[in-house]
């Protein structure tokens, strides 16, 4: 399925060629990398905010990996629920939620910790 038409008023019509130093070349560089965005994502944040703003930390990543996992287990677990498997699911359940405590005040130590 293609992706809907944007409205005339949110396409791009503009487009501009800079010149650069070596070194804001390489602050650019890092801009974008650091974002996660790519140059005109960089540039068109820093026109309107002044600032850029990174996407994901490494600690939201795996913070991100992990609720997938999650989430597959949860799956899993319903799964064999409604299979009628209800034997191994509370031992399961527990451990799901001893491992979802820890990760959630693990991601509340890490954000507290940051230095940004």
């Amino acid at each position: 399925m293609a992706a809907p038409k944007k409205n005339e008023n949110d396409k791009y019509h503009k487009s501009i060629r800079v010149k650069l130093l070596e070194k804001e070349h390489v602050r650019l560089k890092e801009l974008v990398l650091a974002s996660g965005n790519t140059i005109s994502e960089v540039i068109r944040e820093l026109i309107i905010t002044g600032v850029t703003i990174t996407r994901f930390s490494e600690a939201d990543l795996l913070v991100i990996k992990s609720l997938i996992g999650i989430a597959r287990n949860l799956n899993q677990i319903t799964h064999q629920i409604h299979l009628g498997n209800n034997l191994k699911v509370e031992g399961d359940l527990n451990t799901l939620v001893k491992f979802m405590t820890d990760l959630k005040n693990n991601y509340v130590k890490s954000y507290h910790d940051r230095k940004d």
